[in-house]
């Protein structure tokens, strides 16, 4: 199979897994929001940020396109392991592990970037620390992306490679 092939099965595979990763993380963060365990809706952030208004489908959209995206990401960090350190395809569990790792530094940068940048929803200012559950609740939502998307990369990989 030349590299080339390679390289669009590996980041094809990580981007189906963002993909699938983006919509768990979304159920379990609405359930999180209903339930109270989260003071804000990820949905009306995301749309209020682009759109300047509350819609759960744009939300729903801006966060899947958001999940694809990091979901090539993904697939780029296990192309650059697989070449550039020479590291063997990886299994389920080191799947899981560096998914776990990246979920966890896309949960840093998306922190970050709430309290440099606090979004507004119907003209108020989220602080995420304002409630203390906000923090966990996002950790474990972007934990459950990462490891969801590297277990769905290594299947499909296991599958179709």
């Amino acid at each position: 199979m030349s590299s080339e092939a390679n390289t669009g099965k590996i980041i094809g595979f990580s981007a189906v897994g963002g993909i699938i990763g983006g919509i768990i993380m979304g159920i379990l963060a609405m359930a999180a929001s209903s339930m109270g365990l989260m003071s804000f809706s990820i949905f009306d952030v995301a749309s209020n940020m682009i759109f300047n208004k509350v819609d759960l489908v744009m939300g729903w959209l801006i966060h899947l396109m958001m999940s694809l995206v990091y979901g090539i990401v993904f697939g780029i960090i296990i192309f650059l392991l697989l070449t550039q350190f020479g590291q063997e395809e990886p299994d389920v569990t080191k799947s899981l592990i560096i998914g776990l790792v990246y979920g966890f530094i896309l949960m840093i940068i998306a922190a970050m970037v709430m309290m440099l940048m606090p979004p507004e929803v119907n003209g108020e200012k989220i602080d995420i620390l304002a409630n203390m559950l906000d923090p966990l609740m996002m950790l474990v939502a972007h934990l459950v992306y990462g490891a969801v998307t590297g277990v769905v990369y290594f299947y499909l990989n296991q599958q179709y490679a």
